[in-house]
Order: C-alpha cells, then sequence, then structure tokens
C-alpha cells in the first residue's frame, strides 16, 4: 500500500481538460466524469463555426456544426494550408459522473454477509493528513524508508510525493506537484496526453502576475526569427502592466538550466515498414534519450499528433518511433522529425527576457534568449588539460576534437578491460597495436571507449558472446581497406552559445489592415573554449511587410479580401535558436546545401474567400541566395463549391538556378467531389514532377520526386452516422538514370477501406485496412498489408462485456543486448552465484529471495534491425449471469452460479510470408524459425459460486510467454500456471481451502548454456484458517511440491520433493496496525547437482535437507496521517548460516 501512495499522489488536481477529437458528427465522450458545458472553448483557426450538444443522461458530447473537413487557412507567408480534420476541445468536469447510478449503499455489499451476522458499517473516517490546511487541497506523501540485513550493507531510500490547488490569500493561488524518486521515470509515449511522473514545480498566481518555479516549459511569444520550445529546469515569472487591453503590457523573465538539447533528423522510410526508426544525436550518437513531449513529428510535411489511435507512438527511452496502421509508410515517404535530447556534457545555463505592449494601434515586443555551455562545469564528461588545450587549439573545426578512447585503469573484475598488445598482418609486413578483450589481472589494464565511425572506416567490430557489456575485438585490414564500424577514439563535444535578440511592432493602419517589421541579432559560438573563428559567430535578420485580413469590399461581393507583401533578409551568419520556417521550406526550392549564405527572400500573397469551400488565393516568391540559389515560385489554390460539387485545386511551380544546375518543378492536387446525400464519389489527381538539369542542357542530374497520381473514392456524408471510405489510387514514380533522363519506373496501387460505426448503444466497430503493391522495373514486386479492428462490446444488459483489437502490419525488430548492473540490494530482478564471474553473463540467476536481488536486467540496444510482419491481438472478456437469473427455475439458476473472467494479449513478429501465419495471432509454435519476437500474455478465470458465504470454486490458467530477438541469438521465456482452488467455511471461526496446481518454467537461450531449462512442478496444498474475531486469524498450511527438470537435452535429470509445513498468523485492528507473520518448515529431497544452475532454480535459495523461513510484517498507525512500517524476512538453509533482511519506512500523508 505505501509503495502505491506514490503513484496515486499525482492524479491532477485540476478539473480543466483538453482532449483532440476527430471533426464529425458522431456521438463522442470527453471524460468519465460530467461536462460542464459552459466551459466548452475550440482551439482552432476556425473555432467559431463549431457547435455542439451534450447529453448529461448519456454523457455524450455531440458536434453539431463545424466547418467542411478539409478546411484551409492562410499562414504569415500567404499560402493556404490544410487544416487537420481533428480539433483541440478544453472543458471542465463536474467532480461526479450523473450518468452514472448513485446510491448511498451498495446493495450488493449486503449479499456478502448472512444474516444476523452484523450491521453494514461503513468508513466515515475524515481524510488523513498530518498538517490541516484550510483552503489548500492536497494530496501526496513523504517517506523514508532503511533497509538492513547481515549480508549486505544499509542503505537509505526515499519518496516524496505532494501536490497543492488552492489560494494561500483572496488574491494568490498556487498549484504544485512536487516529486522526488530515487528512480526518475520517463512516460510512455502511445498516447497523446502525458501523465509526468517525476516533475516538480510550484506555480503561484495574481490577477497581475504569475511565478513558476521547478520543471518548466520555456514557449516563445509570437514573433517570427524567435521560436523554441524548451524543458528546462529554473524559473519564469510573468507580469502585466495596465488594467486596459489597448494599452496592456505583458513582461516576461526566466532562467533556467537546460534538460536537453534540440536536433532535427530526417529518416529514411522503408517500403511498408511502420517502425521503429531511430533517432540519433546531431553527431549521430547511436543511443540517446529523447525528453518526453518534445517531439514533433512530419510526415510529407504533415505534423502528426502522438498516440495509438492517431499517426505514432513514441519510446523516449530507445530513440524509437513507430507509425500507426492509420498510415502507409512507402520509399518515397519523407519524414523529418524535431526532438531534444538529454545532453549531460556540460551545464547548460537558459535565460529569457520578453516584452510585449499594446498602445492602441500600435503593438510593439522585444525578445532575448540566451543559452550557453558553462566551460567551467561538466558534468558526465572528463576532459583532462591535454583535451581541453586539443580544444583550445581547434577553433571551429570540429572535426579535429579527437581523443584517445584508451585509458591506463587497474584491474576490476567487474569492468570491461583490455590488453594492449602488437600484432602482425599482411603476410608480416604489417604491424600495429591494438586492444584486445581480457579478464587476466596481469595483462587487463586500459579502459577503452569505442565509437562507431562507420562501416568500412574502423578497425574493431563488436563482439557477440557471453561478455556482460559491450566488448570489441580487433579485425585487420584487407587490401589496405578497414573492415570494422569502430575505432577506440572519443569524440570530444565543445561547449556552445546561442543568443538571439529580436524587436519589433506591428500598426493596425484600419481593421484588417497591418503593417509589421522585425529586426534579429544572432550570435552563435561552437566552442567557447576558443577564442579562434570567431568572426562568423554574429549574425542579423531582418523582416518587413504588410498584412490584409478579410476586408470587405464592394466590387468583390460575398467575397473578402485577403493579401500579403513582405521581405526577409538574413545574413550568411544568422542562426536562430530552433526552426522558424516550415519543415520543408529548402526543399520546395530545390536546396540541398547547408552551407551559409545571404538569404534574401520576397512573398507577394493576393486572394478572396467567402467560407472554406469558396477561397481563391495566389502567391509569389522570389529568393536570393549568394552563390547558391536564385528562384521564384508560384502558389494558387482554388475551392469553389457549385450546389453538390466541390472543387479543390492547389498548384505550385519552381523555376530555380543552384550554381551549376538547374530545378524544374511543378506540383498540384485536383480533387472533384459530388454529394449525393449519405455518399460522396470523388476523384483526385495528383502530380508531383520536379527536374535537376545541369546549367543549360537537357541532362537530368537529379529529382526530388517525380510522380503521377489518380484516386477515387466514395466516402460516408458529412452528417452520416456511419462513418466509411473507400479508395483506389494508382501511382506512377519516375526516378533520375545515368543516361540523363528520367526512367527507371515504379507503379504502386494502394487500396484503402475504413468504417468506423455503432453497432447499438453499447457496441461500436472501427475497421481499417490498406493494401498496396509496388511494382518495380529491376527488382522483385513488393506488397503491403496492414489492417487493425477495434470494438467494444456489452450484451445481456452488462453480462457481457467485450473488447477487441487488432491490428497487422509490417515493421522492424531491433537486436539487443543486455548486461547486469549491480543496484541496491532488493532493488534489483538478478543475482551472481557464488564464486561467479562478474563479465560472465551465464553466472546470473533470476533472484529468489529478497535479499539476493543485487543485480538489475538492462537491455542496450544495437543498431541492427530486421523487418518482420507484425500482429497485435487483444481481447478481454468478462462474463456473469444477470441478477434476476437466481431466482429463476432451472438452467438459469444453474448458470448464474458460474462468472469468468478472459483475457489474451498478443505481439508477435514474424518473418514468414505465409499470409495464415502472418494475420494469426495463434498459429505459430515459439521454436519456429521464422518467429523472431513473441510477447504473450494469457488469463482464463472460471468462477463458481464467487459470492457465496459458504464455498466457492476457482480455475485458472495462467501463460506469459516471450521470445526475445538478441544480438547473439533469441532467448525464449515460458510461465504456465495452473490453479484450482476450493474454499469451504466449516463454521463461522472455521474455514478451509484447498489448492492443486500445476506449474511450468521454462527457458530457452542459443547461446547462454545456463538458460536452458524447463521446470515442471506439481503442488497440493490443504490449508485451515481459525478467526475467533475479526481482528485475529491463525491459518496452518502444508503444502507438497514435486519439481523436476524435463528439458530432453538436459545432460542430468534433476528432481526434488518439497514438504511445507506453515503456521501465520494475523492481527488486523483497523484504523491502528496490521501485524502479520509466518514461519514454515521446508524439507527437500533432491536428486541432481545442487550447485548447477538448474539446481539453483529448482531449490529456490534452500538446500536439500531441513530448511526454515520466516517473516514479520508491522504496520502501524503512529496519529492521523503518520505511518510507520517494518519488514523482516529470515531463512535458515541446512547447513549454513541464517540471512536475515530487514526494512522499515515512515510515512506522512498530507
Amino acid at each position: 500500500m505505501l509503495l502505491s501512495l506514490p503513484i496515486l499522489a499525482q492524479a491532477p488536481l485540476s478539473n480543466k481538460r483538453c482532449k483532440w477529437i476527430i471533426v464529425n458528427s458522431l456521438p463522442q465522450q470527453l471524460d468519465s466524469l460530467t461536462l460542464l458545458p459552459s466551459s466548452v472553448t475550440f482551439q482552432h483557426p476556425k473555432k467559431e463555426q463549431f457547435r455542439f450538444d451534450y447529453n448529461y443522461t448519456s454523457n455524450e458530447f455531440r458536434l453539431t456544426a463545424f466547418p467542411a473537413p478539409d478546411s484551409v487557412a492562410t499562414d504569415t507567408l500567404g499560402t493556404m494550408r490544410a487544416q487537420r480534420d481533428s480539433v483541440l476541445v478544453c472543458f471542465r468536469v463536474m467532480p461526479l459522473s450523473l450518468a452514472q447510478p448513485a446510491f448511498k449503499r451498495d446493495i450488493t455489499k449486503l449479499e456478502l454477509k448472512q444474516s444476523g451476522s452484523g450491521f453494514l458499517q461503513e468508513n466515515i473516517n475524515t481524510k488523513e493528513e498530518i498538517f490541516r490546511t484550510p483552503g489548500l487541497n492536497k494530496t501526496g506523501s513523504i517517506s523514508r524508508g532503511v533497509s538492513f540485513g547481515n549480508t549486505q550493507n544499509v542503505f537509505v531510500n526515499s519518496a516524496l510525493n505532494l501536490q497543492l490547488d488552492g489560494k494561500l490569500t483572496d488574491d494568490i493561488s498556487i498549484t504544485a506537484a512536487i516529486t522526488d524518486q530515487n528512480i526518475p521515470f520517463q512516460p510512455e509515449g502511445n498516447t497523446q496526453q502525458l501523465q509526468e511522473f517525476d516533475k516538480v514545480y510550484i506555480t503561484l498566481r495574481h490577477r497581475l502576475w504569475q511565478l513558476t518555479a521547478g520543471d518548466v516549459v520555456l514557449k516563445s511569444k509570437p514573433s517570427y526569427f524567435m521560436q523554441f520550445y524548451k524543458n528546462v529546469q529554473g524559473g519564469a515569472f510573468t507580469y502585466k502592466l495596465g488594467e486596459d487591453p489597448k494599452r496592456q503590457g505583458v513582461t516576461t523573465v526566466a532562467a533556467s538550466v537546460s534538460k536537453g538539447k534540440f536536433a532535427s533528423q530526417i529518416v529514411k522510410p522503408q517500403e511498408g515498414v511502420l517502425g521503429p526508426y531511430r533517432l540519433r544525436g546531431p553527431n549521430n550518437e547511436l543511443y540517446i534519450i529523447v525528453l518526453a513531449n518534445s517531439e514533433r513529428v512530419f510526415l510529407d510535411g504533415v505534423l502528426l499528433q502522438r498516440g495509438y489511435d492517431y499517426d505514432y507512438v513514441i519510446d523516449y527511452n530507445q530513440a524509437e518511433i513507430t507509425f500507426t496502421t492509420n498510415h502507409v509508410i512507402t520509399k518515397n515517404s519523407r519524414i523529418k522529425v524535431d526532438f531534444e535530447y538529454s545532453d549531460q556534457n556540460y551545464s547548460r545555463g537558459i535565460y529569457h527576457l520578453s516584452h510585449y505592449q499594446n498602445l492602441d494601434k500600435l503593438q510593439v515586443y522585444a525578445n532575448y534568449y540566451n543559452e550557453s555551455d558553462n566551460p567551467n562545469s561538466l558534468l558526465n564528461l572528463n576532459l583532462n588539460a591535454e583535451q581541453k588545450r586539443l580544444l583550445a587549439s581547434v577553433g571551429d573545426s570540429l572535426q579535429l576534437a579527437i581523443a584517445s578512447g584508451a585509458d591506463s585503469v587497474a584491474f576490476d573484475p567487474a569492468q570491461v578491460l583490455y590488453a594492449r598488445r602488437d600484432t602482425v598482418y599482411n603476410s608480416g609486413q604489417s604491424m600495429d597495436r591494438v586492444y584486445v578483450y581480457s579478464n587476466d589481472p596481469e595483462q587487463a589494464h586500459y579502459s577503452v571507449s569505442f565509437t562507431n565511425v562507420g562501416s568500412g572506416n574502423g578497425d574493431y567490430v563488436a563482439i557477440n558472446g557471453t561478455v556482460n557489456g559491450r566488448a570489441y575485438r580487433w579485425v585487420a585490414p584487407v587490401n589496405g581497406q578497414r573492415q570494422g564500424s569502430y575505432a577506440p577514439v572519443r569524440v570530444l563535444p565543445t561547449p556552445k552559445k546561442k543568443q538571439l535578440i529580436t524587436f519589433g511592432g506591428n500598426y493596425e493602419l484600419q481593421k484588417g489592415i497591418s503593417f509589421f517589421a522585425e529586426g534579429a541579432a544572432s550570435e552563435y559560438d561552437i566552442n567557447r573554449f576558443s577564442d579562434l573563428d570567431a568572426q562568423d559567430d554574429n549574425g542579423k535578420g531582418l523582416r518587413v511587410g504588410y498584412v490584409v485580413k478579410e476586408k470587405e469590399l464592394a466590387f468583390l461581393g460575398k467575397y473578402k479580401l485577403n493579401s500579403t507583401l513582405n521581405y526577409e533578409y538574413a545574413d550568411e551568419f544568422f542562426e536562430p535558436i530552433d526552426r522558424y520556417r516550415p519543415i520543408e521550406f529548402d526543399r520546395d526550392w530545390s536546396l540541398t546545401t547547408t552551407e551559409k549564405a545571404e538569404d534574401h527572400i520576397f512573398n507577394f500573397s493576393v486572394g478572396a474567400s467567402q467560407d472554406l469551400n469558396n477561397l481563391f488565393n495566389y502567391r509569389m516568391s522570389r529568393r536570393y541566395r549568394q552563390d547558391q540559389l536564385d528562384g521564384v515560385q508560384h502558389y494558387l489554390d482554388a475551392i469553389k463549391t457549385l450546389d453538390r460539387l466541390t472543387s479543390r485545386n492547389h498548384f505550385f511551380m519552381l523555376r530555380s538556378t543552384q550554381g551549376e544546375r538547374e530545378s524544374e518543378w511543378y506540383r498540384g492536387d485536383m480533387n472533384l467531389e459530388y454529394k449525393l446525400g449519405k455518399v460522396a464519389p470523388g476523384y483526385v489527381y495528383s502530380f508531383d514532377k520536379n527536374r535537376i538539369t545541369a546549367l543549360n542542357t537537357d541532362s537530368v542530374i537529379g529529382s526530388a520526386q517525380y510522380f503521377e497520381q489518380h484516386m477515387v473514392y466514395l466516402q460516408s456524408g458529412d452528417t452520416a452516422t456511419t462513418r466509411f471510405r473507400v479508395d483506389y489510387s494508382y501511382r506512377t514514380d519516375n526516378f533520375a538514370t545515368q543516361e540523363g533522363t528520367l526512367g527507371n519506373k515504379e507503379v504502386g496501387q494502394t487500396y484503402n477501406a475504413s468504417l468506423q460505426t455503432r453497432l447499438n448503444p453499447n457496441n461500436d466497430l472501427a475497421i481499417l485496412a490498406t493494401y498496396r503493391k509496388l511494382s518495380v522495373r529491376n527488382g522483385k514486386d513488393e506488397e503491403t498489408i496492414q489492417s487493425r479492428v477495434d470494438w467494444n462490446g456489452s450484451f445481456a444488459d452488462g453480462s457481457f462485456k467485450s473488447e477487441l483489437s487488432y491490428a497487422t502490419g509490417t515493421g522492424r525488430e531491433l537486436k539487443r543486448i543486455y548486461i547486469f548492473q549491480e543496484t541496491l540490494p532488493g532493488q534489483g530482478t538478478h543475482y551472481l552465484r557464488e564464486g561467479g564471474d562478474p563479465n560472465n553473463l551465464n553466472d546470473y540467476l533470476e533472484a529468489q529471495t529478497v535479499d539476493q536481488r543485487r543485480y538489475i536486467k538492462i537491455y542496450l540496444p544495437t543498431d541492427e534491425y530486421i523487418n518482420a510482419y507484425t500482429n497485435t491481438f487483444s481481447y478481454r472478456l468478462i462474463t456473469s449471469a444477470p441478477r434476476n437469473w437466481r431466482q429463476a427455475p432451472g438452467i438459469k439458476a444453474t448458470l448464474s452460479n458460474f462468472s469468468m473472467l478472459t483475457s489474451v494479449s498478443i505481439n508477435k513478429k514474424t518473418t514468414d510470408d505465409n499470409l495464415a501465419q502472418r494475420f494469426n495471432p495463434f498459429s505459430q509454435d515459439v521454436e519456429d524459425q521464422f518467429l523472431i519476437s513473441l510477447v504473450k500474455q494469457l488469463r482464463h478465470t472460471v468462477y463458481f459460486k464467487r459470492s457465496d458465504p459458504k464455498y466457492g470454486l476457482e480455475y485458472t490458467v495462467q501463460q506469459n510467454e516471450q521470445k526475445q530477438l538478441l544480438n547473439n541469438g533469441t532467448e525464449t521465456r515460458n510461465v504456465l500456471n495452473h490453479t484450482a482452488i476450493g474454499r469451504l467455511n466449516l463454521n463461522e471461526v472455521l474455514s478451509s481451502q484447498l489448492s492443486a496446481g500445476y506449474n511450468v518454467r521454462e527457458n530457452q537461450s542459443s547461446f547462454l548454456s545456463s538458460k536452458n531449462f524447463k521446470i515442471q512442478a506439481q503442488e497440493l496444498s490443504p490449508e485451515l484458517a481459525y478467526q475467533p474475531n475479526t481482528k485475529l486469524r491463525f491459518t496452518g498450511k502444508y503444502q507438497y511440491s514435486l519439481k523436476k527438470d524435463v528439458l530432453e537435452s538436459a545432460e542430468q535429470s534433476q528432481e526434488a520433493v518439497f514438504h511445507e509445513l506453515g503456521l501465520e498468523t494475523k492481527l488486523n485492528q483497523v484504523g491502528k496496525r496490521t501485524l502479520s507473520g509466518n514461519i514454515k518448515y521446508v524439507n527437500i529431497a533432491f536428486e541432481g547437482v545442487q550447485t548447477s544452475y538448474v539446481g539453483y532454480e529448482i531449490l529456490n535459495a534452500l538446500r536439500p535437507g531441513n530448511n526454515m523461513t520466516w517473516s514479520l510484517v508491522m504496520q502501524q498507525r503512529l496519529s492521523n496521517g503518520l505511518n510507520i512500517s517494518f519488514n523482516y524476512d529470515g531463512r535458515k538453509a541446512n547447513g549454513v548460516g541464517a540471512v536475515h533482511t530487514g526494512r522499515t519506512q515512515v510515512s506522512v500523508l498530507f
């Protein structure tokens, strides 16, 4: 219970919620609690067009009016941008659900009591808290614990969880979340809204100001050049000047320490593969940790939404992104990701200052941002004096910041160390000094760091073996060509500094017409250790123009004028904080170089709009980069609705010159849709034709993309309750050839079908299916099949509740290695067997007792993936007979005694091309060579007379099966349990129970001999309990167990017979204390090798002969909100000394 308190304390105190929903007229449930309709707001460019209806009884929210699905809006450049078919809804909830039945006493509790056995008592105790604070709502706890024992050192652990919400005074309110765990957590990236588990912040709010300290997210305010989003630790203060909004000013000051670094990466996709795709650092770092909620993922230039029900999921710790079946990933998909990753080399400070002032029609603002590493404050980085002198001498030439990765150290058996040797190769003509992995105390005196320098650029490769850690071996060059990917060197990171100052203003000449200007000055120093090459650190930028928004003019009738004109200048040394232009801005100019140059951009747009289905817009852009680019872009958007026919057209054209080459680009989408009541057929013609030729010739030397696509579709109407869409697309791609033409034709055909419907008030169904075939001219055709089915159903007045989710696709499985790392006693999962080698994976076994838990198993990723077909299946069924069957005669009365709970979860990856194997989640055996990954969880329980106070039966079968792909091979684990339990209350003070079980514990490893076993166990256990009153209980138990290793490949059969006799006592005084203790006598008859790996698994940390185990658990309430707990465990194995382990913890509830 005490361990669960920190998690419970994470529940948000605010009743405000925000949720993205799909824009349609179907009823949706925004929250489990009742909404306040007056608090509902929409975050959308056309939010005023949304209307809704809310039903208190069913808790259903329905959009009654909304913009057209393919809505567009004009951005700051004057381009019409498509908006997502979703909207962010923010609302507040009541502290209850009016849709749920309400009662003061649950009548089902009455059925659990025998007539005359007493009264039904309700807990009416007030909330436990040691400090009372009227006006403040608070939850959480603080705990301090000590662990000790005769086989371990004393250590202390702690946890703090506190959340506050309320008013300190009449004018000042506070919101605080303070957590402090020994082990930090990052949330899983499979939902749209993330729950921060290890976040600390305090916010004070006043009518005129706000102060936040702790974990803060710094976001940039409206500014063209100044764009940033940072996760930091520090403080931020905002103050409002003036009461009149027309003359109001807002000042913000922030000082903090950065949690990470900004990075942007282009991900290379594979045909039909949803992922995972690995993110890397800007210096090609393979293993990084992405900061939660910092990523922005773009697919074909469109920003995606995180979540299993949306576009992608992300593993922040592994830095891996996997797309959902809502998208088809092809070899031509464009994937770009902006993110922040954890960087612990230097202490990095971030300082921000801004002021925004309204002066009637004039708005002025200024921003200052500084982000700099402290070269004198190193975190997880070690630099000696020689390395610092090296960094000072290289200036901005960071490719020279390379140092040796070898360091002479004393021998340590727990580290991966190397011996240095001279070796001869190339028939004795060449010699080199190399490092060889060794565990010889006389030779292993070098700790070596290796860096991945790319295939063919290094002399070392990774070792696939049983070493507890990453190890490398030297490979001799062949004909002067290196054969490895790693080198014994360190790339020394440099401390950097980024600074940006912006100042600007906006003047509204009249309603809808405004002029603006913004200037910027930047400083970017990539090596603060050195004063060399500082002439390129400072840069500047400028942007001026005007904007006309929805200006009514008589000659336009119902249409309104929109127009922009602006000029942008940035010198060659200007450096922004984060990206401030669209993600594919340079791509649309055919600009591929990253060299710095002076940049001039001129934009002009003019258009007219009546609504989202009737608008026209034209934009022209001219860009000139000295010695790099000279080009002109043209954009045209035309959307028109004539009765039932809607035409949507978007066109783009580019002509540019880049040095010795020219680029010609034509792109367009033409969409015709005709609404026929409940259905709407349509046709889309798309083309994207880019030719890059040598200057003044027709010879094609490249192309960003060159394709034509035809699509026909049929979809449901906007107001249909059943939403569906089927479409077929035919796409032809051409690629540049060595002959200077466009050829190598590829044809892709894609079929899509989707359905979303409510079968009845208790059944929802959603289906998505995709088939794609890619015909390659000089290769094998490729096929992609992916699908997803979600069904939630309830039958017979809720007696049968079913949830099903099934998805298939093509993904990848990462090869991993694992190591064992020593941790605090009792916090691990494994132990090192007596006399074992710390660097040998064979010598680590799974812990059987608390005192053995000394080592934790850590999985480390490699950079090697295997493509595989993925299959995910999840099903849950809860069954109970209707209540009125209990009084019904015949078979209904009999069936009313039974209830059932079933849950199945399967996630498998296979390389088998057989369709039955790919799509059937239950098809393959775990030993199948095509099955490279499997996670299977099964639980099925049948109850008879579950709530009967006299007797009852239950049967449970449970299986957890897992197969992992490792760098050295595969490892399979299977745990299967069959348990039958029968209980009988003999009288009011005596009760009995009999349980029987059959268990299998199996492990198979292709590279670790100690991990191969299959232990079968049969158990029989009678139990008798004596409970003289509600506070005291005595339980006597006997258990007979037979355990045997039945693996056919085992060299020797090993088995053990266990006889256990135990006594347990439990004292429970409600509101005061809980005390429980047990003692067991265990006799073991064992045949086999006691010191073998299988022997350890069978004996459970005991020895053949007579053994004793005992434990004591006490929880004492000292006062209201103050609790203390004490746990003591001991065991005395035959022939060895006793082992004692104790833990005590004090908890304070807020």
